[in-house]
């Protein structure tokens, strides 16, 4: 476990060829926009067990590449819509263990293709 509360904009410029990040067991209150970018060959990414309660729509907006993103056991209370519409490559997402209440048809269509 680290102590990471907050990701700044820009802090993985420099880091295209990254394609795995374990960012699990921080304390992680939010996802800002375009936190990632800079992270163009990420394809796992591992959030699980922070206290995130919000994701900016435009957080994983730069991660063409992520086919894994894991959620679970966080504080979501729900999911903005079209915050999943820019990950054309996703193909498992883990939010179990959060207190998700609802989800936008935006967010399930994405998932039905």
């Amino acid at each position: 476990m680290n102590n990471i509360s907050v990701i700044h904009r820009g802090v993985f410029h420099g880091s295209s060829a990254v394609e795995d990040l374990n960012l699990e067991r921080n304390r992680l209150e939010r996802l800002e926009e375009n936190v990632f970018a800079g992270m163009a060959a990420l394809r796992r990414l591992k959030l699980a067990h922070n206290r995130i309660r919000l994701i900016d729509p435009r957080a994983f907006r730069a991660l063409r590449q992520l086919d894994t993103l894991e959620l679970k056991d966080n504080s979501l209370r729900d999911l903005q819509p079209n915050g999943f519409g820019r990950l054309v490559s996703l193909r498992k997402l883990d939010l179990s263990n959060n207190q998700l209440l609802a989800l936008f048809p935006q967010v399930t269509d994405f998932f039905r293709g």
